[in-house]
């Protein structure tokens, strides 16, 4: 019984030293190609590494809807986006004062505010989300990342962006697309 406990002591430390080295070359990864690409570091925080920590739960709720499992893929969206803002937002903030970017408050939080609302819509309107709504959620985020890599570029890098706060030398093209 014993081992048990420091197995789950090992796999656990493994687990989270592989989490923050994964973390660390995402982010590494994914400053260089914002900077190679002129994209702003909010726009990649945004869309590339968004996407690349929610892919688990993206798999998890696929395979739960094509197992006639809906409700898990409900829930792990919702818990995931209360995780994400109560959890990680708010202990973030506890390490270090967060910045808010004004583009952040303009148009993302008030995005990500109707997103919600409409959620809350279908849920009302019919108990869960169907086809034609999944399509407008997802032609949504596919629109509003397509529009944040476009302003971004057109804006070009600022550094009101916080594009110099992260110190990250310059990395091959290749490894950095390796590292994301």
């Amino acid at each position: 019984m014993t081992m048990n406990w420091l197995w789950c002591g090992v796999f656990g430390v493994a687990g989270l030293t592989l989490l923050y080295y994964g973390a660390e070359w995402m982010v590494r990864g994914g400053v260089s190609i914002a900077r190679k690409c002129r994209i702003s570091p909010l726009v990649i925080g945004l869309t590339l590494v968004a996407f690349a920590t929610s892919a688990p739960e993206l798999v998890v709720s696929i395979l739960s809807a094509l197992g006639g499992k809906g409700d898990v893929s409900l829930g792990n969206v919702i818990g995931s986006n209360i995780c994400n803002i109560a959890l990680i937002l708010g202990l973030s903030a506890l390490i270090a004062p967060l910045p808010v970017n004004k583009k952040l408050l303009k148009l993302d939080m008030p995005l990500m505010f109707v997103a919600s609302l409409l959620l809350t819509g279908c849920f009302l309107l019919n108990h869960g989300v169907n086809r034609w709504q999944g399509l407008i959620f997802f032609l949504g985020i596919l629109s509003y990342t397509v529009w944040s890599i476009y302003a971004s570029r057109k804006e070009g890098v600022s550094e009101d962006d916080g594009g110099d706060e992260v110190e990250i030398k310059e990395i091959n093209t290749w490894l950095s697309v390796a590292l994301v």
